[in-house]
C-alpha cells in the first residue's frame, strides 16, 4: 500500500483535468443563456449622429468641409470628415466638445478657435480618438463670442489655411 500511495493524488487530479476538458469540448460552439438574443449592428450615420449628439442643454452645429482658395498639391487626396460642435453658454463661459468622423485615423487633429475681426486663430485643443471618432472638448470665455472654429491636419495653422478640413460657428 506504501508504494501505491504517492499515486494517488497525481491520479485524481489528471481525472479531474480529463472531465473539465472533455466538459469544455462537448460545450464549445454552443452560445450561452447570457449570450441568446443580443445582436450586433452597424448603426447608419443618422443614428451615429443621433447617438453623438446626446441630450441636455447643449446646441449643435455641425461643422462643414472647408475649401481653401489655394489649389491642393497634386497626388494629395482629401479625406471625407464630418463633425460637429456641441457647446453649452454657462454663466461668463462657453464650454464646448468638438467631435470629428474621419477615415483617416493616421494624421492629428487639431482645434483652432479664430475670434470675429482677428486675423489670427488660436490653437485650443488636440482631438484624440474617443467611442464616436475623434474627441476633444474646452472652455472660453462667452465675451469673445462669435467664434469660428477650425478643425486642421496637423499642429500648425499654414497661412493659407490649406490644412484646414472642417470648419464651423458658434454664434453669440
Amino acid at each position: 500500500m506504501k508504494k501505491i500511495t504517492p499515486y494517488i493524488f497525481p491520479v485524481l487530479v489528471i481525472l479531474v483535468v480529463i472531465f473539465l476538458i472533455t466538459r469544455w469540448y462537448g460545450k464549445r460552439g454552443q452560445i450561452s443563456e447570457y449570450g441568446e438574443g443580443i445582436q450586433i449592428e452597424n448603426l447608419s450615420e443618422e443614428e451615429l449622429q443621433d447617438a453623438l449628439s446626446g441630450v441636455g442643454d447643449y446646441t449643435t452645429v455641425p461643422l462643414e468641409q472647408y475649401q481653401s482658395d489655394v489649389p491642393k498639391p497634386t497626388g494629395t487626396v482629401q479625406t471625407p470628415s464630418t463633425g460637429s460642435i456641441r457647446y453649452e453658454v454657462d454663466e461668463d463661459k462657453v464650454k464646448l466638445s468638438v467631435i470629428v468622423q474621419t477615415n483617416d485615423s493616421i494624421d492629428n487633429y487639431y482645434v483652432w478657435l479664430k475670434t470675429e475681426g482677428s486675423e489670427k486663430a488660436t490653437q485650443a485643443f488636440v482631438l484624440s480618438q474617443g467611442k464616436g471618432g475623434l474627441v476633444g472638448s474646452g472652455a472660453f470665455s462667452a465675451d469673445q463670442l462669435p467664434v469660428e472654429v477650425l478643425v486642421s491636419k496637423g499642429s500648425g495653422l499654414r497661412d493659407d489655411m490649406s490644412n484646414v478640413v472642417l470648419r464651423g460657428k458658434i454664434a453669440k
